[in-house]
């Protein structure tokens, strides 16, 4: 099954761009315009723009550009699908399906169900007889009713197939149940058993709360051999290294705050958000990754790390800062006691205590120092060598000169050196060390347009600036008279968009596929060019296009008048020489109405 047109079509005239990119980015006016921040890169001059008359934004910063579709699905990670189901409930719109053969979407469907499914009987064994070991081990934890509700916390029996049974009984498949990470083949090969058994459950829901994998911590403490805890194996709608734990819940408390906290766990997320600090999320049981990083900062800007007061937690906390020295953001790190983690911080101190820590945090900067160097009065040669050795890793990493330049200043006066001879240093071991280019950042050669192709694009362009035009471009052009792929394709996509009523850029791009041709055109569109005489431009770029084709017609016909005169063709000379003629004749057409701008 696949999303029909006229749905899409609905749920996009009703929506309004401005006030649904409104909700992410802070938007002001710009004439006919809005600008803001992007949210898909760190810049602190606005270069994000929405055009409300088109329905399309576009980013001149980092090039990022579509209709309200594509916002979606980039701020919140999701499919296109799903974008516009989110888009449909908020407006009122129910989103039908129509017959496609869409065999992937529904198996997503069928995963996504299983999953929910699955969650609501771990919830309901956390609140039976069965259970109350689990119950109280959470209540142990601080976690009231509410909280287990609110995170929908379960519990996996301690039985070998209990959640298989139930769900088989549902008519879902093993093959389906084993991708969904609920239960694991038996190593004989015949048969399966729960994946999950006396475990409380952690339910993980994706961007838009729907449940793709689970969590699960042994109750099992005293047995060997047993890990602390398990998660779902990854598929076709859990990926670890892309989601976060307690997102969902977390979103409009980070927006609203403007900030995000990181922690370690589970049981953090949990407790932060019981006791209020509910912009509060968790990578999901491995290292924060880049992806996570970069969603993490269309949302905010601040984000601060709260992980264990131990080694693990320490060279954790050095590696998340890298990653948003990466992104061109310095991070701040919240200094825990010795001993405490998130999860039981609040079991000795209160909430105020820990706002304390964070008037407190340090800058990620500070840290990596605080980190490498043993504070003293004095450091003899080799050791000022060997600290910059292992520092110059981190410079290199940083993706903003402001940042590089604040680490050089707090290293010069660490070691009471000027800054210029740090930054010497630091280069000399960028060059011995050889260090790979993509670490630098590089950017890839863009490929050159044909001049003719410019031209098509031109026309296109204002096409879609101006779609009351459209009619008198397809009275007088045809597919053939465009030689570019990607243009042949935008024109038919033109034409088949404005057999309804109501479209514009963003009907067109909703119907594209290429997203480096979408950000393309959504650069192009913002320009001001295009609102300049546009029906004048247009009869001059028609005129120039039918030209074009006309005179290839009469490069051919004399090619082919040479080779009818050598061969004494007279008839075929005659049909040439009369062809040329009538070609002679559209090009005086397309010159008198080049000139006379007359429609």
């Amino acid at each position: 099954m696949r999303i029909s047109e006229d749905t899409i079509n609905a749920i996009r005239e009703r929506a309004n761009i401005v006030q649904v990119i409104g909700e992410y980015v802070n938007l002001k006016a710009s004439g006919k315009n809005y600008k803001g921040l992007c949210p898909f890169h760190s810049e602190k001059t606005p270069s994000f723009t929405v055009s409300p008359d088109k329905g399309i934004f576009h980013c001149f910063g980092c090039g990022t550009g579509g209709n309200i579709f594509t916002f979606i699905t980039k701020i919140k990670g999701i499919t296109f699908p799903d974008a516009v189901r989110l888009l449909g409930e908020r407006y009122g719109i129910s989103v039908t399906s129509v017959q496609g053969g869409d065999k992937g979407q529904e198996k997503y469907e069928a995963l996504f169900t299983a999953s929910r499914m699955a969650a609501d009987i771990f919830h309901r064994n956390l609140l039976s007889e069965k259970g109350k070991g689990a119950l109280n081990y959470l209540k142990g934890r601080g976690f009231d009713s509410e909280t287990v509700k609110c995170f929908c916390l379960g519990y996996a029996l301690d039985s070998w197939d209990y959640l298989f049974k139930l769900l088989r009984a549902k008519n879902f498949s093993p093959s389906l149940l084993e991708e969904a990470g609920l239960i694991v083949k038996n190593r004989s090969g015949t048969g399966f058993y729960d994946r999950f058994r006396n475990r409380i459950i952690f339910p993980i829901q994706d961007n838009i709360d729907r449940i793709i994998g689970f969590g699960g911590r042994t109750l099992d403490v005293a047995e060997q051999g047993i890990p602390k805890y398990i998660n779902t194996n990854e598929n076709a709608i859990f990926h670890k290294g892309k989601h976060l734990y307690g997102f969902h819940l977390a979103s409009e408390h980070i927006r609203k705050m403007g900030s995000v906290f990181i922690v370690e766990g589970y049981l953090d997320v949990i407790r932060m958000h019981k006791e209020g600090l509910k912009n509060c999320v968790a990578p999901l049981g491995t290292a924060l990754t880049d992806e996570q990083v970069s969603f993490l900062l269309r949302y905010t800007k601040r984000a601060l790390l709260v992980f264990d007061p131990d080694e693990a937690g320490r060279k954790a906390t050095l590696r998340s800062i890298g990653l948003f020295h990466r992104q061109g953001i310095d991070p701040s790190v919240i200094l825990l006691p010795k001993g405490k983690d998130p999860g039981d911080f609040f079991d000795e101190y209160s909430s105020d205590d820990f706002r304390l820590l964070i008037e407190g945090a340090e800058t990620g900067l500070d840290y990596i120092v605080k980190y490498h160097v043993a504070l003293k009065n004095e450091y003899t040669a080799n050791e000022k060598i060997t600290i910059l050795h292992t520092l110059c890793e981190y410079y290199v990493n940083m993706n903003d000169e402001i940042l590089k330049i604040e680490f050089v200043k707090k290293i010069s006066s660490l070691f009471s050196i000027s800054e210029h001879i740090v930054l010497r240093e630091l280069s000399k071991f960028i060059r011995s060390e050889r260090i790979p280019s993509e670490h630098i950042g590089s950017t890839p050669k863009k490929e050159k347009m044909e001049r003719w192709v410019r031209d098509e694009l031109s026309l296109l362009l204002l096409l879609l600036s101006n779609p009351h035009l459209l009619p008198f471009a397809a009275r007088r052009v045809e597919e053939s008279d465009f030689d570019g792929k990607w243009t042949r394709k935008l024109w038919n996509t033109l034409l088949q968009v404005s057999q309804s009523d109501h479209w514009d850029s963003g009907t067109v791009f909703a119907s594209l596929e290429d997203e480096s041709f979408i950000n393309y055109l959504s650069g192009k569109l913002m320009e001001e060019g295009l609102y300049i005489n546009p029906e004048n431009q247009l009869i001059d770029m028609v005129s120039k296009l039918k030209e074009k084709r006309i005179r290839e017609r009469m490069s051919a016909i004399d090619a082919r008048l040479i080779n009818a005169e050598l061969s004494n063709d007279e008839r075929l000379t005659n049909e040439l020489i009369v062809e040329k003629q009538a070609c002679k004749h559209e090009l005086e057409k397309m010159r008198v109405l080049r000139s006379s701008k007359t429609w």
